[in-house]
């Protein structure tokens, strides 16, 4: 996979061709600036002064309108990149990874080190024809079986849905459940349900070809991604061998120390 660094911020006009802003506009934290105007700023500062900064953002309107958000996802920043090209041949295929910080407001749902508006994210992406993308979504889920072994994780895979549908959640969901799209590593963890989802590969068929026109010959490309909450294993990790890592099976900490690379 090629390695790529990929932005904490992107427009809304991208997400919106992604179609994540209609399904989770609810999770988005907005970017916004303090309009340019020397009056505004200086009765900001004067109010800070006084000691009621609390209150200096929270009053009115004071912030520019804004056509830029925190990135919720890594993915979604690659296809935008990737938007309007094409392949080459029909046997051509992407393959990109990403590792970047990901926001999202989930309300009463975000609960300390389980569920953080601010995450980190591993994402590998890939784009090609039908049969190039499932026998990589197959090769995640072999990789997200492997983790479980060489972490000495308690938990498993299953087939599952997106947790947060905003619009048409019923048909999405069905959607999903009925062609078997998403693949979840569920760990055993400190969680109000026993378990916390730390990984993920999911299928898109060619919704990501069409939507950011994305071309594999004459069709839209197909995709599929794995997502790997990094905070999410690390929490596993410590809740189900403890916090001194001295004590962690030896086979498991020379497994970590190499990198993540199996011997």
């Amino acid at each position: 996979f090629e390695e790529w660094v990929t932005p904490a911020v992107i427009p809304l006009s991208e997400l919106r061709r992604t179609g994540y802003l209609k399904s989770f506009p609810h999770h988005l934290g907005f970017v916004s600036h303090l309009p340019e105007d020397m009056q505004v700023i200086r009765d900001i500062q004067q109010r800070v002064d006084g000691g009621v900064a609390e209150d200096v953002f929270t009053g009115g309107r004071v912030f520019e309108a804004t056509h830029e958000v925190m990135s919720p996802t890594v993915c979604c920043s690659i296809f935008s990149a990737l938007s309007d090209t094409g392949l080459a041949s029909s046997s051509d295929s992407v393959k990109v990874t990403a590792r970047q910080s990901c926001f999202r407001h989930e309300g009463r749902s975000t609960s300390g080190l389980q569920r953080l508006r601010e995450f980190h994210m591993r994402e590998l992406v890939v784009l090609g024809n039908a049969g190039t993308v499932r026998n990589y979504s197959q090769w995640m889920q072999q990789e997200m079986c492997s983790l479980l072994e060489n972490l000495r994780l308690d938990g498993r895979i299953e087939s599952a849905t997106d947790p947060f549908f905003f619009n048409n959640s019923v048909e999405k969901r069905l959607f999903q459940t009925s062609f078997d799209l998403k693949k979840e590593m569920r760990l055993h963890a400190d969680a109000p349900d026993g378990t916390i989802a730390a990984a993920s590969v999911n299928i898109h068929q060619d919704h990501f070809g069409r939507s950011m026109n994305i071309r594999c010959e004459s069709e839209p490309a197909v995709s599929c991604c794995a997502g790997f909450g990094i905070d999410r294993l690390c929490y596993a990790l410590y809740s189900q061998h403890g916090t001194d890592m001295q004590h962690w099976d030896s086979g498991l900490r020379a497994f970590i120390k190499s990198g993540g690379v199996s011997p």
